[in-house]
């Protein structure tokens, strides 16, 4: 998280929201993937990820590639926030966008129903301004690392026996 509010800045803007595109576990079992979904969504959510209540489709990341249906979409906290539907919005509006190589991304089906779904979402409920979330990645980058332990090489080992 830290380096994504380090590229941000480095743009002069400010990070709004960092999505993870997820195998959701009610269309991905756990054979079908290299970790079980159910699984890897826990971790996320441990790590203070929430679920982004739409339909999710990854459009096609590639011409003549297809789109992946077997996806959710989740959020981690930045700064104790979690995104609101105006920055769910923002990043389907991006990726199509990205991904549509030239054609007009906002007649695809998937977008508009994704864009559907978002605007009658009224977002997270608000968390006390006292128990903002901070997630995982943010509590690790926050702390300070002792000294020595930036400085010092990992020790070498031996290969005499």
């Amino acid at each position: 998280i830290a380096a994504l509010h380090e590229a941000a800045a480095e743009r002069g803007d400010k990070l709004r929201a960092a999505f993870l595109e997820v195998n959701d576990p009610d269309k991905v079992g756990r054979d079908d993937s290299g970790m079980d979904p159910s699984k890897r969504v826990a971790i996320f959510q441990k790590w203070g990820a929430k679920r982004i209540p739409v339909d999710y489709v990854q459009p096609a990341l590639g011409p003549g590639k297809s789109k992946f249906r077997d996806e959710m979409l989740m959020a981690y906290p930045i700064n104790g926030r979690y995104p609101a539907p105006s920055d769910v919005s923002a990043f389907i509006d991006a990726i199509y966008k990205y991904c549509s190589f030239g054609a007009d991304h906002t007649k695809d089906a998937d977008y508009i129903e994704t864009q559907r779904q978002i605007k009658n979402w009224k977002g997270f409920k608000a968390e006390p301004r006292s128990a903002a979330v901070l997630s995982f990645a943010e509590k690790a980058a926050a702390k300070p690392q002792p000294a020595a332990a930036q400085r010092q090489p990992a020790p070498k080992k031996s290969l005499k026996k």
